[in-house]
């Protein structure tokens, strides 16, 4: 997994920075010097808050440039011309990003710029390869996300009762690999409230926050029977609904509806609750296929 993530090699930072007690701020350091800190949050919140930004926009405007751009038309010659109009439109992208994930935009500038130095060896396909390599950089925060949804479903759907080390113990049983990434115990020994950590990835940035959220228990990452969005409960009591609002009413009110609705069900008072349409169904099948993401290998 790690070997197919891009890094940041220039003298740019990707800071997470202690603020207090269980928060962190994301400092994003550019090589001149300046620097832009990101309101300081929980690893919990963080997490949650990496796996819901919506990329489709910007992944849209990926495969419209793969499948559409000139410059990947079957032909002898490849202009140079075309080769500079794709890295015009390539070095737009980040852009989309720039509210939803500075975190995103802030590394693709710098792997954009790392690939962009790439000398030409001659090769005849030089364009074409290069070509492909920005757009592998710019599906960095897409990979990383998918890496992020698998571990989050693995690691804490339906371990809402488990403890820290069993959701940990699990994860690991499971992908070994970023068990080893994101294992609390390797974190460097420093004074809490002052810690200061350095990512070299998007990937990394995430290892580090979930290294953080194992090392703590006030918070716990849980999956709303409902909606199945990822919450933090409010309390140690064990909750099975969220309090994001569906439809203009919130997930436990409609998740204990739809409950209602099954057991009803299954005694025969009452018809099928997928019967009924929409309205009784969780949001999430409401026309759409449930699926589990892929883990990049």
């Amino acid at each position: 997994m790690e070997n197919k993530l891009c890094g940041i090699l220039s003298g740019s930072q990707l800071l997470l920075v202690e603020k207090g007690v269980g928060l962190f701020s994301t400092v994003l350091r550019y090589e001149d010097g300046t620097e832009k800190q990101l309101p300081a949050t929980t690893p919990a919140k963080e997490l949650i808050s990496a796996a819901e930004i919506d990329y489709r926009p910007y992944r849209r405007e990926i495969k419209r440039l793969r499948d559409e751009h000139l410059l990947f038309a079957a032909r002898l010659d490849i202009p140079a011309a075309d080769f500079e109009d794709f890295v015009a439109e390539t070095l737009l992208l980040p852009s989309m990003l720039q509210k939803a994930d500075p975190v995103s935009f802030f590394v693709l500038g710098e792997l954009l710029d790392q690939a962009l130095q790439r000398e030409d060896n001659g090769s005849v396909l030089f364009l074409l390869d290069a070509a492909q390599e920005l757009l592998h950089v710019l599906e960095e925060p897409i990979r990383t996300q998918v890496c992020l949804r698998n571990i989050l479903e693995m690691a804490f759907d339906g371990m809402e009762r488990a403890s820290q080390r069993e959701r940990f113990e699990r994860l690991g049983r499971i992908y070994p690999d970023v068990g080893k990434l994101c294992d609390p115990a390797s974190l460097p020994d420093a004074e809490s409230g002052q810690r200061v950590f350095q990512a070299n990835s998007i990937f990394g940035l995430r290892m580090l926050e979930l290294a953080l959220y194992f090392q703590q228990d006030k918070q716990r990452i849980a999956r709303c029977d409902y909606c199945w969005g990822w919450f933090i409960p409010k309390t140690k009591k064990a909750t099975r609904y969220c309090d994001r609002v569906t439809d203009g009413f919130p997930c436990k009110q409609r998740g204990a509806r739809f409950k209602r609705n099954l057991v009803e069900d299954r005694t025969g008072r009452s018809r099928s609750a997928t019967s009924c349409g929409t309205g009784c169904m969780p949001a999430f099948f409401a026309g759409r296929t449930p699926h589990r993401v892929s883990v990049i290998n």
